[in-house]
């Protein structure tokens, strides 16, 4: 073909690929535009813009990895799942949304990211067989009714860094024995309720020796608050730092 030609073909290409780019993603119905951010993995799990928003009710898995390049479990994004029992959240995902992974009957284990900031409302409703959750260490705020009716879950730690625990975060769970490490801490309302445990049961909350120290922590009002339900021992008994 004569160089001219060439030269002639590549240029109209060329116009032709500015005026129709190609692209190999598809149009996201969630947002409405089409870039690599926005996929469907093989599961059919849906990722918008590093969100997972879209995790299928009747997946039959048993376990599942969310995406390395995940930053944030979206709002109701696992609810109802009745199959799953073990989630893997990558480092670099920030926020678990509200209600992510409500009524999900057969969680029993979740791993956390030290990355992760933000635990949402209503989280971990109803996940009645969760046994374990590692709070990770740069943990900020955990949303009323998190942790609500997960009762299985029998221990829990708050790391230093958390520094706000919704109303009724923890009703009505199975959690029977508290590690509060911050002394920066705002509670909501009824965070334990103690009237769910069995009789003759008490829930042991131990906090920081130091945690009355006029230099450090604004946690003394609420521990005065639990001191006076029944059912709860209070104990300070963590080594200070």
């Amino acid at each position: 073909m004569h160089f001219k030609t060439i030269a002639l073909v590549l240029a109209i290409c060329t116009t032709l690929m500015e005026l129709f780019p190609f692209s190999n993603a598809a149009v996201c119905k969630h947002c409405n535009t089409s870039n690599n951010e926005c996929f469907v993995d093989t599961f059919g799990i849906t990722y918008c813009n590093g969100v997972l928003v879209s995790y299928p009710e009747q997946l039959e898995l048993t376990k599942y990895y969310v995406d390395t390049r995940c930053c944030a479990i979206g709002e109701g994004a696992f609810s109802e799942n009745d199959f799953l029992q073990d989630v893997f959240i990558p480092d670099g995902v920030i926020v678990i949304g509200d209600n992510a992974f409500e009524g999900c009957s057969r969680l029993s284990t979740v791993h956390l990211p030290d990355s992760l900031l933000i635990i949402g409302s209503n989280a971990f409703t109803l996940c009645t067989l969760l046994e374990d959750i590692d709070l990770p260490l740069n943990l900020h705020s955990i949303g009323w009714q998190a942790f609500c009716d997960t009762w299985s879950l029998k221990e829990v730690a708050f790391p230093e860094t958390l520094r706000f625990v919704g109303d009724e975060a923890f009703a009505y769970s199975g959690v029977k024995e508290v590690f509060v490490h911050s002394v920066y801490i705002q509670c909501g309302y009824d965070v334990f309720t103690p009237d769910s445990l069995k009789a003759g049961d008490n829930l042991m909350l131990h906090f920081r020796e130091d945690v009355f120290s006029e230099e450090i922590g604004d946690v003394s009002a609420w521990i005065e608050e639990i001191q006076q339900v029944d059912g709860i021992t209070v104990i300070f008994d963590i080594p200070a730092n």
